[in-house]
Order: C-alpha cells, then structure tokens, then sequence
C-alpha cells in the first residue's frame, strides 16, 4: 500500500543552494533526518476494539491518534518540499500555517497521558474530545472540541518540563510562538500587499517579483520556512518517544470501570 514517502529530500541543484543564506541547508538536512523517524512510527494497522482492558483501550486509540496525526504531518512535509522546489511562495506559507496543527495533537496525546496516568475515565474524555468535533444540525463537523490555544498551552507545559532545570528552560513559550508565526505567515497570503508576491516601489506601483529570487529573499531573511519545519518534525519526534514512554508504564487496569465499553 502507498501512502506516505519513504523518504524526503531537497534536491536544489548547486547553483540554487548557493543562492540560499543563513545556513538553511541544516534545516533541509535535519528535515530530511526526522521524516523518516516519524514514518517509522506509523502503524499498518489499528485494531479498535470496544470490549478489551484499559491499557489495551488507552494503547489502541493512542497509536490511532497518533498514526493519523504523524501521517497528516508527513503528507502535509511532502506537499511543503514540493511547494518548495517550485519556489512557490503562497504555497510554503499555507503549509507553514498547516503543519502547525498536527505536532499540537501529538502533544496532546503526550500531555493527556502524563496528567491524567491513573485516570482511566479522564483520558478517555480528553481523547473524545481530539477525536470528535462540535457537528452543526447535518452532522458535519463545524468545529473542534478543543481550542488551539489550549493545545498550544500543553504543548509549552512539556516544554517546560522538558527543560529540566532553569538553565534549560526555554525562555519563549515555543509553540505558542510557533502557531502564532505560523498563522502570521499564512495570512500573508491574504494581506491586499499580497508581500509573497511582489512588492510596492516608493512610486506607489505594485510589482510581481521574480519567483526563484523573491522566495529564495523571502526564505532566508523574512519567513523562516524551513526552520519552522524543523522545528515541527524535531518536537513531533520527541512528542512520539514521550507518548511511547508512558503507555509502556500503564498499568493493565486504571481507575474507572473494569472494561472499556
């Protein structure tokens, strides 16, 4: 079955790199480093069965939440190198805007797990409300259960602790910044300067810039493209080893009923 790719990569020729600045070849590599990673961590398969212990209920929907949310990632990384390759500014900045969302579900998995270890009932809300969103009269989702900020907030918290001392702690709120950058720049797509495109001269006359040399400008000094993926995939990696951690130490029963129904 294919969905995902094995692998990712930029494959600028040499005279195109060289036009690139501010290292952006080790956001690139590192890219092309965690991708793989994340795929190895999707599942072919996710038996979900109602009736069954606790640990395997938590375990089953976890690695589903989980393997949808690295997929849509993947997907969404595989879109942004293509986008990229073009130099196709608009594009880069939309799934800049979109790849946010899926490493704030991975950090929810982990945050729900940590906090709510012994609670079999809490975790099984938390997990309701990722899974299903509000639904207008039709049955269509209009929109989620959860806000981003609150997923933006738990993912700060792990970071926090994640730092393990005050010399490591990050002095920014990392994906707060991160989402609201992301959204920032995928907005721009919409701004009337339309500043992904072309620019306004000191004669108050709009032009369409060159496409390889004002996304090459862009990416390296205006909008950090790819330190922004890098970013995502390196956390979303560390999200997976957390989530992994804790349903290896879940106890067979929690609190709560004796089975899942």
């Amino acid at each position: 079955m294919t969905t995902t790719l094995e692998v990712l990569s930029f494959e600028y020729s040499d005279e195109d790199v060289a036009l690139f600045q501010n290292d952006q070849q080790r956001h690139w590599e590192s890219i092309e480093r965690y991708y793989p990673l994340l795929r190895l961590r999707c599942l072919d398969e996710i038996p979900t069965p109602i009736e069954t212990s606790q640990r395997e209920w938590i375990t089953t929907r976890s690695n589903r939440l989980l393997t949808t949310s690295i997929m849509r990632l993947l997907y969404l990384a595989e879109s942004f190198r293509d986008a990229c390759l073009k130099f196709n500014g608009p594009a880069t900045a939309i799934h800049a805007k979109a790849m946010i969302e899926p490493v704030l579900h991975i950090s929810n998995i982990a945050w729900i797990l940590e906090h709510h270890n012994a609670d079999f009932e809490q975790i099984r809300r938390e997990f309701d409300q990722m899974a299903f969103g509000r639904r207008d009269g039709g049955g269509l989702t209009t929109r989620a259960r959860i806000s981003n900020r609150q997923l933006y907030t738990r993912a700060d918290e792990l970071m926090q602790r994640l730092g393990n001392g005050a010399e490591n702690t990050p002095d920014i709120n990392v994906f707060e910044t991160l989402y609201k950058e992301a959204n920032a720049t995928g907005h721009h797509n919409f701004e009337g300067r339309d500043i992904l495109i072309g620019v306004t001269d000191k004669n108050d006359v709009w032009r369409p810039k060159d496409r390889k040399e004002w996304f090459i400008f862009m990416s390296s000094n205006i909008f950090q493209f790819f330190l922004h993926t890098s970013t995502v995939l390196s956390m979303s990696h560390i999200f997976v080893g957390m989530i992994d951690h804790y349903l290896n130490q879940l106890p067979e029963r929690l609190s709560g009923t004796e089975n899942a129904n």
